[in-house]
């Protein structure tokens, strides 16, 4: 091959011919001056997809084929190098004729003539995808790890970890939290265009559909190929609104539920708008790492928020000179930290639940009937009572359920969920503290786990 222009209808030597097609490699021999690709191993379709008879003649082949965010680089180098009669070698993505990216190291050999003017370029493309796959994923989880453990505010390092991961996994990444209505509350954004960046918070405020649910509870990264419909806003915004919704479509969604100890603690969601992109088995593995990660800082930050709020709880109670001051400690935390509407201390006496204090509430709601509570009373805060067990109602209907004769007034009240937990001394329940949401609680290990403590 070396030394002379060879075409598709050429005739090589047969034995050459097979040497170079059986290589791992693409082997190819370009004008100088154009860049023109006079010849193409067969390789060149195996790897890239395209057929080696379309690599000929056309010098806008091989500028058309380097990804966009590194062609004008890389364009720019190999014409310089080759301007000054230099070999060369680069690293660069490619775009297989499917859309697949492939990483592709160019060893380039620049033949002159006796004046040195470049005539000929001489190459071998050899794939590299999966190294470079492996050092930039590498690369990825150590810089995630530093980012976080490090010093900043537990929320400042998820953004940073948003912003690091955006790019290399996708147009946008996504941490959500479940929120108690069974929707998920993005706790970090990050954008390519940051100004989107609340748009997409707004829009990912949301429910997953039953299809993604069922994804979910496996607990495994997955993908997802198209945003489902259930999750797109139907209303009629205005122009610029909706212009900004469509600049947010995602060709594909990756996925990974992310848990410690049993405990579901929220998503991790990297999204891309490029179709042609395919999210694979590596792009799996490299998110599950990154989630496991994630996931160890979360219930870590998680652990550390409960000790604090305990200890916050148990300085209040120290500090109380009298019960009312220890109820005032205690109902307060609660309410705070399980966001509760209404919540209501009460002291068994005898036969009788006695209310002692009580937040929350409002002056003109009438409450007397609820001052004082026969043990006997078939009412989940006497139920609670007697049986020693805390009680956690979480939604409406399941109130209707167990409990049918006091909807109606939970209902003028405002509530749709509620928790008894039972206030224990020297082994025996001597009251309890109700807690009252004005929304469906759907309440979590952790929640059950502070309210206990």
């Amino acid at each position: 091959m070396a030394g002379r222009t060879v075409g598709p209808g050429d005739e090589a030597t047969p034995h050459l011919r097979a040497l170079v097609d059986g290589l791992s490699a693409v082997v190819w021999e370009a004008d100088a001056a154009s860049v023109a690709f006079t010849f193409v191993s067969d390789r060149a379709e195996d790897l890239l997809g395209y057929p080696a008879a379309a690599w000929i003649g056309d010098p806008d082949f091989w500028p058309s084929m380097i990804h966009p965010d590194e062609r004008a680089t890389v364009v720019a180098h190999c014409a310089a190098e080759t301007a000054a009669g230099r070999d060369h070698d680069l690293s660069f993505r490619a775009v297989a004729a499917d859309g697949r990216t492939v990483w592709l190291h160019d060893v380039v050999h620049v033949i002159c003539d006796d004046d040195g003017t470049p005539r000929r370029l001489q190459g071998v493309m050899i794939d590299v995808t999966v190294q470079k796959r492996a050092e930039r994923a590498s690369a990825l989880l150590a810089e995630a790890g530093r980012v976080l453990s490090g010093p900043a505010a537990f929320g400042e390092r998820l953004a940073a970890l948003a912003r690091l991961t955006t790019g290399p996994m996708g147009d946008c990444t996504l941490v959500s939290c479940p929120d108690r209505d069974g929707r998920y509350r993005p706790v970090a954004v990050a954008h390519r265009d940051p100004e989107l960046e609340p748009l997409l918070a707004d829009a990912a405020h949301a429910a997953p559909p039953a299809s993604v649910r069922a994804a979910l509870a496996r607990g495994e990264p997955f993908v997802v190929p198209e945003i489902p419909d259930e999750v797109r806003h139907e209303d009629d915004p205005p122009a610029d609104v909706a212009a900004a919704r469509d600049r947010l479509r995602s060709g594909a969604a990756l996925v990974v539920p992310l848990a410690a100890g049993g405990t579901q603690l929220g998503l991790l969601t990297f999204a891309t708008r490029d179709r042609s992109r395919v999210y694979d088995d590596a792009d799996l593995e490299l998110a599950r790492r990154l989630g496991e990660q994630l996931a160890v800082a979360m219930e870590t930050d998680r652990l550390r928020e409960r000790n604090r709020r305990l200890f916050a709880v148990t300085s209040a109670l120290a500090a109380a000179a009298s019960t009312p001051e220890a109820c005032t400690a205690v109902v307060r935390s609660t309410q705070d930290a399980l966001r509760a509407r209404y919540v209501s201390v009460y002291r068994l006496v005898g036969d009788r639940l006695h209310a002692v204090h009580r937040a929350g509430h409002p002056e003109e709601l009438d409450l007397s009937a609820f001052a004082a509570v026969e043990l006997g009373a078939p009412l989940p805060l006497t139920d609670a009572v007697r049986t020693g067990r805390s009680l956690w109602i979480d939604t409406l209907s399941e109130l209707r359920r167990r409990y049918p004769h006091v909807v109606d007034a939970a209902a003028a009240t405002g509530i749709r969920a509620l928790a008894v937990l039972p206030m224990r001394v020297a082994g025996g329940v001597n009251g309890a503290l109700t807690l009252s949401f004005d929304r469906d609680h759907v309440s979590t290990p952790e929640d059950r786990e502070f309210a206990r403590l």
